[in-house]
């Protein structure tokens, strides 16, 4: 989907999120992640991505214990790109983008969920967009 995955390999990603319920459908959401990605042409070539984001959650529940959801966030991207066998140094970045979200969770007990999820990330830089996908599993504490 992007021009990333033609210069970096995937990578497993972490994300750390957090949902604030304004009420039953609607909820503030804000989190974090980390990725590190091997370049494709010079396997010593590495990208760290830390993506921060905070936005908007819309959740429907459609049975006692699962819900679908959709979000919307406005993101800040901190950038590292770093060779690791040389002592080059590295290349540092701040950028902005958005991330678009779905996904279906379940509720196994009143505190334990878990669930798929899917973003689109959007990066921009410098005038041009820089898309990405991010699929994965969930386990969480409902407080």
């Amino acid at each position: 989907m992007s021009p990333l995955d033609k210069v970096f390999y995937n990578t497993l990603g972490y994300n750390l999120d957090f949902d604030i319920g304004v009420s039953p459908d609607f909820s503030v959401v804000f989190g974090g992640g980390y990725f590190n990605q091997q370049g494709r042409q010079n396997p010593d070539y590495y990208l760290v991505m830390v993506p921060a984001w905070l936005g908007l959650k819309s959740k429907n529940q459609f049975l006692p214990m699962a819900e679908v959801y959709w979000e919307a966030d406005a993101a800040l991207y901190y950038e590292k790109a770093y060779l690791v066998r040389s002592s080059a140094g590295a290349i540092e970045n701040l950028d902005g983008g958005a991330i678009l979200g779905a996904g279906f969770d379940v509720w196994w007990t009143p505190w334990l969920t878990s669930g798929l999820d899917a973003r689109a990330h959007v990066l921009v830089e410098d005038g041009k967009v820089f898309p990405f996908m991010q699929f994965g599993l969930k386990l969480g504490i409902r407080g």
